[in-house]
């Protein structure tokens, strides 16, 4: 299966997002959250409906 030994992370600080990246086996720190999708069936959905819609529009244009 495919996928990388980094885990994308965010922040705020103020009104400001701050995103990083951290090595898969190390803690998230505290006051940063994991913004990975590859977990995430609600993001899976949307990127798979997004594609589907996006290959159906090319057909019909």
């Amino acid at each position: 299966m495919l996928g990388s030994n980094r885990l994308p992370i965010a922040t705020f600080a103020g009104s400001q997002l701050l995103p990083d990246e951290i090595d898969r086996r190390e803690t998230v720190p505290e006051g940063w959250e994991n913004v990975s999708i590859s977990k995430s069936p609600v993001s899976m959905t949307n990127v798979l409906a997004a594609l589907l819609f996006g290959i159906l529009r090319a057909f019909v244009n």
